[in-house]
């Protein structure tokens, strides 16, 4: 009997030993898998942060009919019968026909029919004529718009600017030359006018 349970443990103990192995060879595999997928993440936020530096150019004489996205910036120097949208900074020298949206709008020469929306800054240089609503939180126009601005920010309009439409704004710096038909309301200052005004009697 003594040699039978001898021999039963002998058999149940190189099992145990297999398992074992077993485990650890699991426990290794699970472990460069893991190392694995570590690699492909960082190798994706290394090619979108690559991505998001990059700059799309529209050359001159190229035609598109369609909307364009982008995670980096656009250059617009051709023509564009659709909406235009990028994550950073979206400069336009030729036409769009579409809404412009960016985090910062340059136009220099461009003729836009649409909307220009920008989470930050917009600079509409001299010889641009944007047909559309301008939304953003500052601007600089030195060119034509036929259209309504929302700036929450300050707004300088230049000489050479013609605005037709209305301004809401913190603050606006009309230079000598421009010329606005429109409302002026500098809406988003910080300014209690009923404070201001409903002491001005009753003290």
């Amino acid at each position: 009997r003594n040699k039978k349970s001898k021999n039963k443990k002998e058999a149940t103990e190189p099992k145990i030993e297999e398992k074992k192995a077993e485990e650890t060879d699991i426990d290794r595999l699970d472990e460069e898998v893991m190392n694995v997928e570590e690699v492909k993440k960082s190798s994706r936020t290394d090619m979108s942060s690559v991505a998001s530096d990059e700059t799309t150019e529209i050359t001159r004489g190229t035609v598109i009919e369609g909307n364009i996205s982008s995670d980096g910036s656009i250059s617009v120097l051709g023509k564009i019968k659709g909406n235009v949208s990028c994550a950073k900074k979206l400069v336009i020298s030729g036409q769009v026909i579409g809404v412009s949206t960016a985090e910062e709008i340059y136009t220099n020469d461009a003729k836009i029919c649409g909307d220009v929306m920008a989470s930050g800054s917009v600079k509409v240089g001299n010889s641009s004529v944007i047909i559309g609503n301008v939304t953003g939180t500052s601007a600089v126009i030195g060119g034509a718009i036929q259209g309504d601005l929302d700036i929450q920010g300050p707004v300088i309009v230049d000489g050479t600017a013609i605005i037709q439409g209305n301004i809401k704004s913190r603050s606006v710096q009309i230079n000598n030359g421009a010329v606005i038909e429109g409302i002026i309301s500098q809406c988003y200052a910080e300014v209690d006018y009923n404070a201001l005004f409903d002491k001005t009697f009753t003290e």
